[in-house]
């Protein structure tokens, strides 16, 4: 999927100035690096992919070394490593967005339900950093609102049942809930258990319930969403179900796209450096307007939406006090 809506990019923008060649990696580091060592053999100029962490920081050392960038699909933090660009939504944005429009609303009970492991762990730290400094900010200002209060269920992968889930909800009160769950089955079931203990919950999940399996389950209408700042997706996702007779994977379909973007504003490959990718101010794709921080994450200007209909809805978020 990732390389259709690539193939789409192509096409739309006319995109010449260059060729490319196309590898599997089996998803695995080993394969990751099999497929890096053939290109290298080709005289590659830069790299789009892959997409898991594993596979980045397999093959990172190997491009790095030959001075070749690369630019990622991971959205894990831990994949960067030198001459390594991150496409992948950064979760401290998501995060970061999401409690903005949250602290925003008068309920201020917060449930984060987040798997073990890594990426638990690290959004777990941005969602402790994003709490104190609106804790900080609210005692600074001698404001009257409460304080926020945060809840943490840790679970296993695969293995949480709802009657578990509903236990340990049944043990806290909250007004709202971050949901990382990118299983559709097991986040539907998750999100059907939070609404039924506290009905009036607003339910916060992941960028990645905005792809259609996602958004065309009932059990999640009504949930918040960061999504990039893209405008209307809707004729881009038309476009692609005439071309593939697909649904495109949101959002990474957008970042395949932004990758190709990339390639067309690349005056000279043969010349080609991470310095360029760090000097541009901006880039302009699919996903809106963005650009490379320092740790070459991506950074994009993200907004609130909602599921309704099937659909992502933007919200108005109230400023905070």
């Amino acid at each position: 999927m990732l390389l259709n809506a690539g193939l789409l990019a192509f096409s739309e923008l006319g995109v010449d100035n260059c060729c490319v060649r196309v590898l599997d990696t089996q998803g695995t580091a080993t394969g990751a690096r099999d497929a890096a060592q053939a290109l290298m053999r080709e005289g590659v100029k830069l790299v789009m992919g892959p997409l898991f962490t594993h596979e980045v920081q397999a093959v990172a050392p190997i491009f790095y070394r030959a001075r070749v960038p690369v630019l990622a699909f991971s959205n894990n933090p831990k994949a960067w490593q030198k001459g390594v660009f991150l496409l992948g939504l950064s979760p401290k944005d998501e995060i970061t967005t999401l409690l903005a429009f949250g602290f925003s609303k008068p309920s201020q009970r917060f449930l984060a339900l987040l798997p073990d492991g890594a990426y638990g762990e690290i959004v777990l730290q941005m969602i402790n950093r994003s709490f104190a400094e609106r804790q900080k900010h609210l005692l600074a200002a001698t404001a009257q609102a409460p304080l926020p209060r945060l809840e943490v269920i840790r679970y296993r992968p695969g293995e949480m049942q709802a009657e578990e889930l509903r236990e340990c909800c049944a043990a806290t009160s909250f007004d709202a809930a971050i949901v990382l769950e990118q299983d559709l089955s097991t986040a539907a079931s998750f999100v059907e258990v939070l609404r039924k203990c506290q009905s009036s919950a607003l339910i916060f999940g992941p960028s990645s319930w905005g792809d259609s399996a996602f958004a065309t389950r009932p059990e999640l209408e009504g949930a918040y969403l960061a999504v990039p700042t893209q405008g209307d997706d809707a004729p881009l996702r038309k476009r692609y179900r005439q071309a593939f007779s697909g649904e495109l994977l949101f959002p990474l379909g957008l970042f395949a796209s932004d990758a190709v973007s990339i390639l067309a504003r690349i005056p000279d490959f043969s010349r080609l450096t991470s310095q360029w990718f760090e000097q541009e101010e901006s880039f302009l794709g699919a996903s809106g307007e963005f650009c490379f921080e320092k740790n070459g994450q991506a950074r994009r200007t993200l907004r609130v939406c909602q599921l309704k209909g099937g659909a992502l809805v933007p919200v108005a978020s109230a400023p905070l006090p």
